[in-house]
């Protein structure tokens, strides 16, 4: 069987998916060939070529010319009036849509694994076609997004999800979004929870730091102007800083002024986007671990600092219950008060730290990237029967 996987994102818990599932299904899987599509990373080192083939391709630079024949009206039909003037959507829809389907056609694919939030919907081959949904944020949160990725999750998006012939969420929550706000029948559906990487892990001979640590894009549903009040609200009580480590993100601005507002330019820094060798340096060194996002398909980062033997903080929204169990406390994300409280009581109590650094240790058990690639192997299995 030929199996082809589509990378789709570079950055976040995305792209660190689709790097551990792939190293994963090369590396264990002997029964299948695998064509990787727009593969952007080397992660085929020490692989037998003949277990993988790359296709990579990119659109014309003046993919306008396309637009001529009026091939987007005839292809895209009732969504031309949306697309018009969008190119964002437009350059996307004719790589998606136009080009990719016809780059794959003679390449006797099997199965078509999209894995991030795309299959190929108008120009459809007879291979099965499964699709990896991380979260709808955009649905659930369209005033955190631009225009052009709410009106995806509005219009296009459903349509995706209607001609997958199985749907792979990351999370019971994710499942229960589709199946509530898309109508998705749940039978269509499997829930695969991801993986914590080996190289998040724990160590009692690393000194702690006197800092507490987030992690995320600097985005509105990360929550980071909460959790920067809630610090304000602490910062007599402890010589801790805040360090927020996360790529820049529409939310940036906002965060550097409530950080001028509360005069903690010199206890609270930003570090940006850093490689994964740096970060897991910044976790094992880290006092406390606080996630107050309002939203997640997931959420890999409290696993991550868990791993790390980092106690953790954590919204009691979306999936991070389902993820975290009660290895970690859970606060209101909105409730400034709620969060500060809770990092109080940690720092006050190194019982309640040992235990829940303890407690996340165990927990993280549960999450091996090993057996999110073996259960996604038996969905090829059985979706091809």
């Amino acid at each position: 069987m030929k199996i082809a996987l589509f990378w789709q994102v570079s950055y976040g818990g995305i792209r660190t998916t689709q790097v551990n599932l792939i190293k994963n299904l090369l590396k264990n899987d002997n029964k299948h060939k695998y064509l990787l599509i727009n593969l952007k990373e080397n992660l085929t080192e020490g692989i037998d070529d003949e277990k993988y083939s790359i296709l990579n391709f990119q659109l014309p630079l003046d993919f306008r010319y396309i637009m001529k024949k009026n091939s987007i009206k005839l292809i895209f039909n009732d969504e031309y009036n949306l697309l018009k003037g969008n190119f964002r959507l437009i350059r996307s829809k004719i790589g998606e849509e136009i080009i990719l389907p016809q780059k794959i056609q003679d390449k006797n694919i099997d199965i078509f694994h999209g894995l991030g939030h795309y299959i190929p919907t108008y120009n459809k081959g007879k291979y099965k076609s499964i699709m990896t949904v991380y979260d709808v944020c955009p649905f659930l949160l369209p005033e955190t997004y631009s225009k052009d990725v709410a009106d995806y999750y509005n219009y296009i998006f459903p349509k995706r999800l209607e001609k997958a012939d199985k749907i792979i969420t990351i999370s019971k929550n994710t499942k229960k979004d589709l199946v509530n706000y898309f109508n998705i029948d749940k039978d269509k559906i499997e829930v695969i929870y991801l993986g914590v990487e080996k190289k998040y892990s724990y160590s009692n001979k690393i000194k702690k730091n006197k800092y507490i640590l987030s992690v995320g894009t600097l985005q509105p549903r990360k929550n980071f102007v909460n959790l920067i009040k809630a610090f304000s609200l602490i910062k007599n009580n402890f010589e801790h800083k805040l360090v927020i480590v996360g790529k820049k993100g529409s939310d940036y601005i906002n965060i550097l002024e409530e950080i001028k507002k509360h005069n903690l330019e010199n206890r609270v820094f930003i570090q940006g986007y850093i490689s994964d060798k740096q970060l897991i340096e910044i976790y094992k060194s880290a006092d406390l671990f606080v996630f107050p996002s309002l939203y997640e398909g997931f959420g890999l980062p409290p696993l991550e600092a868990m791993a790390c033997g980092i106690p953790v903080i954590a919204s009691n929204t979306s999936s991070l219950p389902e993820v975290i169990g009660d290895a970690g406390i859970m606060i209101d994300p909105k409730n400034v008060n709620d969060i500060a409280d809770a990092i109080k009581k940690i720092l006050n109590s190194e019982k309640l730290k040992n235990d829940l650094i303890l407690k996340g240790l165990e927990r993280t058990k549960m999450f091996e990237w090993k057996n999110t690639s073996n259960k996604i192997l038996k969905i090829y299995e059985d979706i091809s029967n």
